[in-house]
């Protein structure tokens, strides 16, 4: 599999807008199929999340929308922006590579709860969240762009 994350568009060969028969048909069966409502802008959406443990994945898909893929995560090294890994590293090796991956700008969030202090850095204009944890990045989420609050129109 290619582990190069495509901001906007996806991982590898796999593309935001690809149905579950395609997902499945390239990562197989999930180890874990969660079903979520989550809160988004004063309205609930219902998202189904499916989890690859041994490839440190999760794919989501919104129920509400053709079950189409629309978000993905990772928490392993092994997975790339521009050639170059970025989980594991510390949040002052990620701030001096931000500048270099044109995300855009960015607010960032800090979430205390039982199990610790979060750190989440969200970048609006290319739909993806860093996490870190410890001060040290351990998962990073995106999903397709929107421009102008317009629906998305996939490549599928």
């Amino acid at each position: 599999m290619n582990n190069e994350i495509k901001i906007g568009l996806g991982l590898g060969e796999i593309t935001f807008g690809s149905n579950k028969n395609s997902i499945k048909d390239k990562l197989g069966e999930p180890n874990e199929i969660e079903v979520l409502d989550v809160p988004i802008d004063d309205e609930e959406i219902s998202l189904e999340q499916w989890h690859y443990d041994e490839l440190e994945l999760s794919a989501s898909f919104d129920l509400e929308q053709d079950e189409i893929l629309d978000t993905l995560a990772v928490s392993s090294d092994e997975y790339t922006i521009n050639g170059v890994s970025l989980i594991g590293k510390n949040i002052d090796e990620i701030n001096q590579l931000l500048n270099t991956l044109n995300l855009g700008s960015f607010e960032k969030d800090e979430i205390s709860d039982e199990d610790g202090n979060s750190i989440i850095y969200s970048f609006l204009d290319s739909n993806m969240n860093f996490w870190f944890e410890d001060n040290e990045l351990s998962e990073i989420q995106w999903g397709p762009i929107f421009l102008d609050d317009e629906p998305m129109i996939f490549a599928n």
